[in-house]
């Protein structure tokens, strides 16, 4: 009688071993087949000047091809005699850089653009709802790009996405952060895995 109950003891602890084992996997392969986006989707009354974001379809990245998609713009007008307006009397930035800056404060120049970016081409819209809550924002202009895979120095943490001018209406003639994003990450044997900052601190704020 004690050997059977052993016994069932026994299969009991294998079944329920594997029967977490397999839902452990299942979750976690929920979780790496989502994709991800972050700053698409706003909730608030206030309109940003300016706005970054980024997504992908997926989330899981071998380290080589870290390619995200990203957004970048104002709302400083939407038609040509409202961006010269603000031009001559808020703000004008006549030529930008992009930049990756990664957790040492070391910066990555992606390129330099000759272009003004108060413009329609960089000019994001925003969306209401019935109570005139901005719910989400479209953005006229976004581009493909591949995070160097030096940048990535822990084995997790963020890298910075950045667009940097001079305002020619600022009294001192200094570069100025416009808009800027955190990339969240972590190295997993599944690859680069990355994430939102709301999903990368429920993951890991217990860690920092």
């Amino acid at each position: 009688m004690k050997k059977l109950l052993k016994k069932s003891i026994g299969v009991m602890l294998i079944l329920l071993t594997l029967f977490f084992t397999f839902t452990s996997c299942d979750e976690t392969n929920t979780e790496l087949n989502d994709g991800v986006k972050s700053n698409l989707e706003q909730s608030s009354k206030e309109s940003p000047y300016c706005l970054a974001a980024y997504e992908s379809d997926n989330r899981v990245f071998d380290i080589d091809d870290v390619t995200l998609t990203f957004y970048y713009g104002h709302i400083y007008g939407k038609s040509e005699e409202e961006v010269e307006y603000y031009r001559n009397h808020e703000a004008s930035y006549p030529s930008f850089d992009l930049y990756f800056e990664d957790e040492n404060c070391t910066r990555y120049l992606i390129r330099h653009v000759d272009e003004n970016f108060i413009s329609t081409k960089y000019h994001f819209t925003e969306i209401y709802d019935d109570n005139r809550d901005i719910t989400d924002v479209v953005f006229n202009y976004s581009e493909t790009i591949t995070i160097p895979k030096e940048l990535f120095l822990k084995d997790r943490g963020y890298i910075c996405f950045m667009l940097c001018s001079t305002n020619v209406k600022a009294f001192e003639q200094k570069e100025r952060i416009v808009v800027h994003i955190f990339v969240w990450y972590a190295k997993t044997e599944y690859g680069v895995i990355i994430y939102n900052q709301n999903e990368y601190f429920d993951l890991y704020s217990s860690f920092e």
